[in-house]
């Protein structure tokens, strides 16, 4: 295990709030450990190794974040750090300098240059950036050279049939370039072709249950690489 259970802390053996996890090609576990505003490293036995961020120190400076929440590498293993607070996610190169910016630094914003406290990033096979932009209510999406193409949901707009999201958090492509995308107070998943067209529901919408119909409050979805499973973290 990565962090002491059921302890919360800021030590290297610790972890206060991890959301989500990410591993590079040499097999490093990068954590998003919200709340102390870093991203922990690990080795592949669960050693830690370093860290982006400092320790507790919110900051708009390319070395802090502000709630990251989401991390996701490229094909070129270029990692994405959904920086939720600070409304952008940062780009760091393989070597961890860091390489770029999406959104604006510390405002939020409705435009497509904008976002609104971001959490979730993955990729499809051709390269295509998806960011859940949580607070616009809103899935963007920008091609591999980081140039905006589309929208999905209604920016701004809460709702619950097939077009829109109520804080969508999470956004993964399976193998196939199927989107699945956690729709966290709709209490559901909803799948989208490689076209954006959707697909089906994971789930019933605005209805929470404990069975295995149901989902209350889903916060993260992934893709067993293996065998195409679908596993589900069920918050509530």
């Amino acid at each position: 295990a990565i962090g002491t259970a059921g302890v919360m802390g800021d030590s290297a053996s610790m972890l206060q709030k991890p959301l989500k996890t990410a591993v590079d090609a040499s097999g490093r576990i990068f954590v998003a450990d919200a709340d102390t505003n870093r991203i922990k490293i690990y080795d592949q036995n669960g050693a830690f190794v370093s860290q982006l961020g400092e320790t507790w120190v919110v900051g708009t400076d390319n070395a802090h974040f502000n709630a990251p929440k989401g991390v996701a590498f490229d094909a070129s293993g270029n990692l994405y750090v959904a920086d939720s607070y600070n409304h952008r996610v940062q780009i760091f190169d393989s070597n961890l300098d860091y390489v770029a910016t999406l959104g604006v630094t510390g405002e939020s914003g409705t435009d497509n240059a904008h976002f609104n406290a971001p959490e979730g990033i993955d990729f499809d096979s051709s390269g295509r950036i998806f960011v859940a932009d949580m607070l616009n209510y809103r899935v963007q999406v920008f091609d591999a050279s980081r140039v905006y193409l589309t929208t999905l949901g209604e920016t701004g707009v809460i709702d619950d049939d097939n077009d829109h999201f109520y804080w969508p958090n999470t956004v993964v492509v399976d193998s196939n370039d199927v989107l699945y995308v956690a729709d966290f107070f709709n209490h559901r998943i909803q799948r989208f072709t490689s076209s954006l067209v959707y697909s089906d529901t994971l789930g019933v919408t605005s209805e929470m249950g404990s069975d295995n119909d149901h989902f209350a409050f889903p916060t993260g979805v992934a893709i067993d690489p293996t065998n195409g499973n679908i596993v589900v973290a069920d918050d509530g």
